[in-house]
Parts: structure tokens; sequence; C-alpha cells
């Protein structure tokens, strides 16, 4: 997720909110798609494209392992271990390569899931996910999703818009 500076962020909020009131109106989608375009031609450039750089293969290993195993409790010895390096060399490999500490990376995997739960089913409470993805208590899901989405779990449920 990024956040960017929209030069005329007004103009393109009025062509957000035709775009929402009129994606279901067969005559208007023309219009509809022009201003999505519009939208999209402006946003795009500002976007910071990711840097492709080479990931060493134990440190690819290990964001492998906590991409599939983010729900359970991982230590930083833990990984280190299964890959063969030290403890330090790992940490600092780990914060070179991916610009996250190993347990910043693992809650940004945590999040971008309970983003997706929270958008694609609303039969789960915050607690429910919290519990789902392995968070020690709710509270600590909810500071860690404070801090990487900049929104409550609450306030970002309400905030999305089903299209």
């Amino acid at each position: 997720l990024q956040k960017v500076t929209l030069p005329d962020f007004e103009a393109l909020e009025k062509d957000y909110l035709y775009i929402l009131e009129n994606f279901e109106n067969e005559n208007a989608s023309l219009g509809v798609l022009s201003r999505f375009f519009g939208i999209l031609e402006k946003v795009e450039p500002l976007l910071e494209a990711k840097d492709h750089k080479h990931i060493d293969g134990k440190i690819e290993k290990a964001m492998e392992y906590i991409e599939n195993h983010f729900k359970e409790d991982i230590s930083v010895p833990e990984l280190a271990s299964m890959v063969n390096v030290s403890v330090s060399s790992f940490y600092s490999g780990f914060k070179k390569a991916t610009g996250h500490t190993p347990v910043d990376y693992k809650n940004q995997v945590c999040i971008k899931h309970a983003m997706r739960l929270l958008i694609d089913d609303n039969n789960y409470s915050i607690e429910e996910i919290s519990d789902k993805l392995g968070f020690s208590s709710a509270t600590y899901f909810r500071r860690t999703f404070k801090k990487i989405v900049g929104k409550s779990p609450r306030e970002y449920k309400n905030a999305t818009i089903e299209l």
C-alpha cells in the first residue's frame, strides 16, 4: 500500500463520486470508464516502482516460510536456524533485503490477509480475525493494523466500498 499526494484532489474526488453514483447505470458506462481511466492516468505515475533487486536465496526462503506460516508463532532464531545463518546475520540480511525486520514483515503479511477478510467476509468480528491470524490479542492486532494501514480495522472496514 502506498500513500500519494494528489495535486488536484478535489477534481479527482468529483470523478470518483461520479463513478460511485453511476457505475451500475448502463447509459453512463462510457463516462464512468472515461473518468476511471482519467483517475488512473493521474495516480499511476505517482506510485513508487518496487525495486526488483536480487534477494539472497536464504532470505527468500525465510520470506516464503513467513508467507506460508504467518498464522503461527515464528521466532527470528527459528528462521535463522532454518536457513543456517546466525541470528545477527539473518536479521541484518533480512532487513537489508526487505526493508523490514522479520517481525514487521510477518505483521505486514498478516495485515494484508486481515484487510482481505475485512473486505470480503462480513461474518468475522475483529476479534475473530485477530484469532484467525494468530495475534496474541485483539488489542495488539488493532494497534498493529492501525500502525500499518493508518486506520483501525473498523475504520478500514467502514471506509471500503464494494465495487
